[in-house]
């Protein structure tokens, strides 16, 4: 069993074996409402709960589904940070270990003074490692399995915020989801059942690969020839760039991404090149009368639709640079798209047309990437396109609407219907670190994991 206190970084738990010691007890599960008040009414083995493990706040959730009685394995891995546990204990990562017959090691893990002077020489902030390995004999909810209101009961443990407040799901979302993972279609989760759902989903929302991907932030669409200020919806590209800096310099991403319009100078979105195509005979708006911003249909196999831009982001120039005041951290990916001269590139994934693709894909794959984290330039554009893209091949797509500013306001409303539609979330930038760390869980984000985890069930069906 483990538990959570509400202000750690859940991206630290590591679901691997160690032998630091092991312990052994028999729990009784029952229903409760906070993984706490189990603590206090279960630990009856005359073990003494020191007062400074007694924390408050708990987000808790049992690693517990099992048919009867049985020993399972829960590995885990134990990260002291000294410098908040000096300060608040609540702020600490806790795995609660202990012995049924040996007070002693008890004492001996968990007395912080004795931590405290074992590790006095090294910087008192630095993070130590302690690694374990419980076994414990479980009886499940009575009946060795879960049923829809005992996972609910997780699911509240797992969707909740930093402050404690639990994300409801709907009945709807939560017969889905557990239906996803009720394979033998009993209307209960047994053991086997609940490694699947572990091991697919519990793990990847406690433990996500977050991914940073700032869009298309150039000279040409804040100051240059494709200043979005001068676009009908009027917005300023330059208000983008603070709340942008901010997250790269408080929030711990696992890699940060960015994008550029990187376009040949005779690229066939530029208004100043529509001469040098036919335009097919089924567009709206034939070239002697197409202005700036018309769409126009070319000639090709296949026909291309294309909105008509002034020349912008021509590659090696400055309109295509990353805008000075942009912060650029190290080991950042780049990314360049619109490089091919006949087909526009919104999409940091793909051209419009799905014919080729950049190396996004390939490197969101490589750091298997769990969620996208996407701002930038144009919103109704590059990033809302983006965005669908993220979420058509499975990604779990968080926009954040404050570090994004766009062309055409209808539009802006268009990108934002469609990401909330397809399971994706739209937030503030003031709400990422406590998502980036695991202490503030989406249910939108959760289902959107199930519904792959579905799609990749049924594809293993049919093969």
């Amino acid at each position: 069993m483990y538990v959570i206190t509400d202000n750690c970084d859940m991206r630290k738990i590591k679901i691997e074996y160690y032998d630091f010691f092991k312990a052994i007890m028999t729990i009784k599960v029952n229903t409760y409402s906070n993984v706490f008040d189990m603590m206090n009414d279960k630990f009856r083995f005359g073990i003494r709960i020191p007062d400074y493990l007694k924390l408050s706040n708990f987000v808790g959730f049992l690693f517990c589904v099992i048919r009867g009685q049985y020993k399972m394995i829960v590995p885990f891995e134990i990260y002291w940070d000294f410098d908040f546990l000096s300060l608040n204990l609540s702020r600490a990562l806790f795995l609660y270990i202990t012995g049924v017959s040996d007070t002693k090691l008890l004492n001996l893990s968990f007395d912080l003074k004795t931590l405290k002077k074992q590790t006095f020489k090294e910087s008192p902030a630095e993070i130590k490692t302690y690694h374990a390995m419980l076994c414990i004999n479980v009886s499940c909810m009575s009946d060795g399995f879960l049923n829809i209101e005992e996972f609910d009961g997780i699911c509240k443990g797992l969707f909740r915020n930093d402050r404690g407040i639990v994300y409801s799901l709907d009945v709807h979302t939560l017969k889905h989801i557990f239906n996803i993972f009720d394979t033998k279609r009993d209307g209960l989760i047994d053991r086997q059942e609940f490694v699947m759902c572990w091991n697919k989903w519990i793990k990847t929302i406690i433990r996500p690969v977050n991914i940073f991907l700032i869009i298309d932030v150039q000279n040409d669409f804040i100051s240059g020839s494709l200043n979005i200020s001068n676009c009908s919806a009027q917005q300023n590209g330059l208000e983008v760039i603070e709340p942008i800096n901010h997250l790269l310099d408080t929030v711990n991403f696992d890699s940060v991404f960015y994008s550029y319009d990187w376009h040949p100078i005779d690229h066939i979105s530029f208004i100043e090149n529509l001469s040098l195509r036919h335009l097919d005979s089924s567009s709206p708006i034939k070239a002697d009368n197409a202005k700036l911003y018309d769409t126009v249909i070319f000639e090709g196999s296949p026909k291309i639709k294309q909105r008509l831009w002034p020349k912008h982001c021509v590659q090696d120039s400055w309109g295509a640079q990353l805008y000075k005041d942009l912060k650029v951290v190290d080991n950042a990916v780049k990314i360049y798209k619109g490089t091919i001269s006949d087909v526009d590139s919104y999409s940091v994934f793909w051209d419009n047309k799905k014919l080729t693709q950049t190396t996004l894909g390939t490197q969101l794959a490589q750091l298997n990437a769990t969620d996208i984290y996407v701002c930038g330039l144009a919103y109704d554009v590059c990033v809302g396109a983006t965005a669908a893209d993220a979420l058509s091949i499975g990604y779990r797509t968080i926009l954040i609407d404050d570090c994004c500013r766009g062309v055409d306001l209808s539009d802006i409303e268009k990108t934002k219907n469609n990401v909330v539609k397809n399971h994706g979330v739209i937030v503030q930038s003031n709400e990422i670190k406590t998502m980036v760390e695991g202490r503030d869980r989406r249910p939108e984000l959760g289902y959107k994991l199930a519904l792959e985890i579905e799609k990749s069930m049924k594809k293993e069906n049919y093969k």
